[in-house]
Order: structure tokens, then C-alpha cells, then sequence
């Protein structure tokens, strides 16, 4: 097959009529009276059976040899554009490739806001026919009730599923990408959880949860809470088997972290000498704190939050998530007495560096300084009254 030169394209005079001329492979040379060349491509439509030319670019802003690369990127394409795939074939296919390591929590999650709104409209339609409208149609009873969480979850898992669908050559082209959540969701009112930064409010309500006449492992999960910082479905869900006792640290597995990463804390040694009693006389549990109906459970959220309103405390004033607001709120105002940057405070808290390579660098750096501020909230804790004396009670 002979193909048409470089040389023989600068070659080619304009005529009154345009032109075309071959240069290999379906790849065509339109000239134009007005002297500009043009590239296409010629290719059979396979589900029409019509001849059709695809532009592929100006020649002199692009080469001959450019000319034959987006030839080829465009028939891969348009070959993968051929495959045939359901939406629900490509959504479960998806979620066993990329979402197999979430938790069973997040991924019942998600099958949930499928089978209720995506699957039953569209399941089994090809995934090149759906488009936002079908998507947003779907969506329109959770933004009409602003529930904005839900509307970004479900559109988050939609990007992830048509991603993998266009990388495979399932579908031309993300839709996800063509609906902006800002212009079909009313801005949210930022809602900042419940807590006391005080350091009156805080005493006293040290105070009144080592009073608590309840039971104990309530007290101690309470205060355990206040001391890490942790999120409540962790430190409620904490394990023996995740604890060095001797080493002074917990170590949560990335499946049980928010951010899908582990997460070590360096235990203060007030919080260490606490699980170490406690170690003692609990049920015994692979749970830290056990929930009383059953040990293969870990204590309800429910249940510390019941002993905060048992001890007159609203829900507008404290809840167990809002240990960690108090915990940055007071770290944060004391920088010039422990010298800890507001950074290390959010990696206390758990928070990742949004940078992913400052974040690899940093991550063996932090411990020390992690550590130390654990022991600062702790000293700080403990002046304001020594809570330490709820194993008196042991």
C-alpha cells in the first residue's frame, strides 16, 4: 500500500472544488480552494452501514505523523464505544475491582442508594444510553430535601462507575463530569458539632462522668473518648488485638478508618494505665468495650450518649463526636504552651495532608510529635481534674 508522503502533501495545489486525496489507511487529505488542508478519517458506521469522515485536524497545526497518532487514538475508540455493557453489569463489576476493600458498613451503603434509586430505573439498560437527566431524575427527591450528603455520596460512586466504564470502552464519555453539585444543591449551613470548650464546662463534665452512678465501662469509654480524640465507631469499636500495652500505642486498620489508611496512637500514660486496669476486670470480649446485650458486639453509641443526657447534658451542648472538637478547640488555643503546629493536631485527629507526597514524607516524622501532644491533652485534662480517680472504683 502506498502512502502519500509529507513532501506530497506540501506538494498539493488548491482547485476551484475541494478535494480529497488519500494518504493511507483511511487516513484522507481534504484540500480547499482557499488553499487550507484538512484531515480525516473515513470509516464505515457499523450500525448504520453509512460511510462517515471524522476531522482529525488542520495539517501545518499538526503533522502527518500527529495525523496518524489521533487516527489511531480515535478508532480505538471508536471500537471500545462498540462494546456493549448494562449499567448494572459495569456498577457490580466496579464494586468488586475498586470498592472491594471498603468496609461492610460503606459498601451495604452504597448498595442501598443503588437498589433503591439507580438500579430498578436503568439497571439493565446499556450504560452509553443513560444520561445526567436519567441521573438527575433519580436525584430529585434528596435534592429537593437537601440532603446534600446523600446527592455527593450517590454522584461520587456514579463518577467512580463511569470512569471504569469509559477506561474499559464501555461508554464515550463520564457524564458525572457534566453535573456541577454546586449549581443543583443550595449551599448547606456549616454545622459544627456539639461540644464545650470551656475549661470550666470541660472540669465539670469530668467531674459528673467520673460521679456517674451507671456502670463503669460507660464511665471509662467516656473518658477514654475525651483522651484520643478518636471517632466514636472507633474508640467504641477499639479491639485487644489492635492494643501494645507495653509499647503504649493503638493501631486501627486502614478497613476501619474513615480515611482508609491505619491509623497509629501513641498512648498518653494516663489513657495506657487506664486500659491496663481495665484490661483486667472486663468482660471478656475482643472488644474493648463490649456492648452489654452482646460481647460479640461493641458498646452502642447510644448507650454514652444515654449517660450525657442522664447527667443534663443536651444534645446542642455535647455529644460523644464532640470530644474531638474539644480536643482541636483546646490544642489549637494552647499553641504557645505545648509548641505543637495546628498540622500535628490534625493528624492526631486523624485528618489526612491533602498533598499526597507531603503526606508519604511526613508520615514517619509525625509520631514523636503526635505522641507528645497526646500527653499535653492528657496533663491538660487532668489538671482540670484528676480523672484518674475512676479506678479508685475498681
Amino acid at each position: 500500500m502506498s502512502y502519500l508522503s509529507d513532501t506530497a502533501l506540501k506538494a498539493l495545489k488548491p482547485k476551484a472544488q475541494r478535494y480529497y486525496k488519500s494518504t493511507g489507511e483511511n487516513l484522507l487529505i481534504a484540500v480547499y480552494p482557499s488553499g487550507k488542508k484538512v484531515f480525516f478519517y473515513e470509516y464505515k458506521d457499523k450500525a448504520t452501514l453509512k460511510t462517515k469522515r471524522q476531522k482529525i485536524g488542520e495539517y501545518g497545526k499538526i503533522s502527518l505523523k500527529e495525523a496518524r497518532i489521533k487516527t489511531d487514538e480515535f478508532k480505538e475508540n471508536l471500537y471500545n464505544c462498540n462494546k456493549k455493557g448494562s449499567f448494572k453489569s459495569i456498577f457490580d463489576e466496579f464494586m468488586a475491582v475498586k470498592m472491594a476493600d471498603i468496609s461492610p458498613k460503606y459498601k451495604q451503603r452504597i448498595y442501598t442508594y443503588f437498589n433503591r434509586l439507580f438500579l430498578p430505573k436503568f439497571g439493565n439498560f446499556d450504560i452509553k444510553e443513560i444520561n445526567r437527566f436519567m441521573i438527575l431524575d433519580c436525584l430529585k427527591p434528596y435534592i429537593l430535601n437537601r440532603q446534600n450528603e446523600s446527592v455527593k455520596k450517590c454522584l461520587s460512586v456514579l463518577n467512580g462507575v463511569f470512569k471504569y466504564g469509559v477506561t474499559f470502552g464501555y461508554a464515550p464519555h463520564n457524564i458525572i463530569l457534566d453535573i456541577d453539585i454546586n449549581a443543583i444543591m443550595p449551599k448547606a449551613e456549616t454545622k459544627h458539632h456539639a461540644t464545650l470548650t470551656h475549661e470550666n464546662d470541660i472540669k465539670n463534665l469530668l467531674i459528673n462522668i467520673c460521679k456517674y452512678s451507671g456502670n463503669l465501662e460507660v464511665k471509662i469509654s467516656a473518658v477514654l473518648g475525651i483522651l484520643t480524640a478518636l471517632r466514636s465507631a472507633n474508640f467504641r469499636g477499639l479491639k485487644w488485638s489492635w492494643l501494645d500495652l507495653k509499647n503504649r500505642t493503638i493501631t486501627i486498620p486502614k478497613e476501619q478508618m474513615k480515611n482508609r489508611k491505619s491509623f497509629t496512637l501513641t498512648l498518653a500514660t494516663q489513657t495506657a494505665e487506664i486500659l491496663q486496669i481495665w484490661r483486667e476486670i472486663s468482660p471478656k470480649s475482643e472488644f474493648v468495650f463490649p456492648s452489654f446485650r452482646s460481647l460479640n458486639m461493641p458498646l452502642s453509641e447510644n448507650t454514652i450518649n444515654a449517660m450525657l443526657r442522664n447527667l443534663g447534658y443536651d444534645k446542642s451542648e455535647i455529644t460523644t463526636h464532640g470530644f474531638r472538637a474539644m480536643f482541636s478547640t483546646i490544642c489549637n488555643e494552647n499553641r504557645d504552651t505545648h509548641g505543637i503546629s495546628p498540622d500535628i493536631i490534625e493528624f492526631c485527629l486523624a485528618h489526612s495532608e491533602k498533598d499526597k507526597i507531603k503526606d508519604a514524607y511526613n508520615h514517619a516524622k509525625n509520631e514523636n510529635l503526635k505522641a507528645k501532644m497526646w500527653q499535653w491533652w492528657a496533663d491538660y485534662l487532668q489538671n482540670l481534674h484528676d480523672f484518674m480517680g475512676i479506678l479508685k472504683l475498681v
